[in-house]
C-alpha cells in the first residue's frame, strides 16, 4: 500500500494527523496480509492435473485444491478497507473544519461517485439523479469550493470517465459498503494466467485449443482451466504437454470484485489514497481562504 514503517509523527499543528495514522494501520494490516498470502502461495495448496482422454483424442487441464485460503483473513481485508476509507471521511471532516464550519455527523464525509452527479443524463431516471445531487450536496456541505473543485477532479467519473467502476476510489467504495452492511470478504482462489506448448517429447500429432478458461477467474476443486483436441499425425503419437497455470488469492463469490486478485486490489486502494491524502497536506500547508 503506503510507506508504513513507524507512525507519522504527532505534530498538534498537523490536522491530517488523523488521517494518517488510519493509513498506517491499514498499511500494518496488509503487511501481515501479503506475509501469509506468500506463505500460503509458497505451501503449494493446488495441483495441475493433466488428463488424457484417449477414446476422445483429448487432453484436459485441470486444477485440484489441497487447500483453500483460510477464512481468518476476511476480517483482516475489512480492517484494511475500513481504516482506508475511513482516512478520507476524517479527510473530509477536516476540510469542513479548516474552512470554520461545523461538520455534520453521520453526513459529512468524502464522496467517491462513479457517476457525475451535476450531469442529469449520468442517470436512468430524474430520481436516481437528484438523489446522487442530494448526496454530493449533504456529503460535501461547509467545504470551501475550492476543496469541492478539487475533490471532483478525484472522482472515479472524472478520471476515468469509460470505466468508472475500475478507479480505486470505486473499488474502495464498493468494498466498504459490503463489508460494513452485508458481509465479509471472503477469501478464494483464482487462476490469473496460462501458458501452453508442445514439449519434444511429443510425436507425430498437434493439437488445437478447444477451451481455454479466461483469466482472471475463481475456481473449484477439479475446474477444468484448458481442454485441447489431439490430432495424430503418423503411428504411436504420443503428446508432451508443457502446462504452466498462475494462482492468486482473490475476493470470492458474490463480492463485488469476484476474481480480483487482493494484494494488488488492496495496494493499488492504498496508494491511490495516499497520494489524495498527500496533496491535501500541501494544500493544509500553504493554501489559506
Amino acid at each position: 500500500m503506503s510507506d508504513s514503517g513507524a507512525p507519522p509523527p504527532d505534530h498538534p499543528l498537523r490536522p491530517l494527523y488523523g488521517c494518517l495514522l488510519k493509513m498506517w494501520r491499514a498499511d500494518n494490516h496488509f503487511d501481515a496480509l501479503q506475509d501469509s498470502i506468500k506463505e500460503f502461495l509458497g505451501s503449494k495448496p493446488y495441483e495441475v492435473v493433466h488428463d488424457f482422454q484417449l477414446e476422445a483424442n483429448q487432453y484436459a487441464v485441470q486444477v485440484k485444491v489441497h487447500q483453500w485460503p483460510p477464512n481468518e483473513w476476511s476480517p483482516i481485508i475489512g480492517d484494511i478497507v475500513h481504516n482506508t476509507r475511513s482516512s478520507l471521511d476524517h479527510l473530509a471532516w477536516q476540510l469542513v473544519k479548516r474552512n470554520a464550519e461545523e461538520p455534520i455527523p453521520g453526513k459529512t464525509q468524502f464522496p467517491i461517485f462513479s457517476e457525475d452527479p451535476f450531469d442529469r443524463n449520468a442517470y436512468p431516471t430524474t430520481k436516481k439523479w437528484k438523489r446522487a445531487y442530494d448526496s454530493w450536496g449533504r456529503q460535501t456541505d461547509g467545504m470551501h469550493p475550492r476543496d469541492i473543485a478539487f475533490l471532483k477532479t478525484l472522482q472515479p467519473y472524472y478520471q476515468r470517465p469509460e470505466d468508472s467502476d475500475s478507479h480505486d476510489l470505486a473499488r474502495l467504495r464498493e468494498l466498504s459498503n459490503w463489508d460494513k452492511h452485508r458481509e465479509l470478504h471472503f477469501a478464494t482462489s483464482a487462476h490469473v494466467g496460462s501458458r501452453y506448448h508442445l514439449k519434444e517429447g511429443t510425436r507425430n500429432a498437434r493439437i488445437i485449443p478447444l477451451y481455454i478458461r479466461p483469466a482472471p477467474r475463481v475456481f473449484e476443486d477439479g475446474t477444468e482451466v484448458a481442454r485441447f483436441s489431439v490430432i495424430p499425425t503418423g503411428p504411436n503419437h504420443h503428446v508432451d504437454l508443457y502446462v504452466k497455470v498462475l494462482f492468486d488469492v482473490a475476493f470470492g463469490e458474490g463480492s463485488p470484485l469476484e476474481g480480483l486478485g487482493i494484494k494488488r486490489t488492496l495496494a493499488d486502494m492504498g496508494l491511490c489514497v495516499s497520494h489524495i491524502l498527500s496533496e491535501f497536506e500541501i494544500k493544509f500547508a500553504g493554501q489559506t481562504f
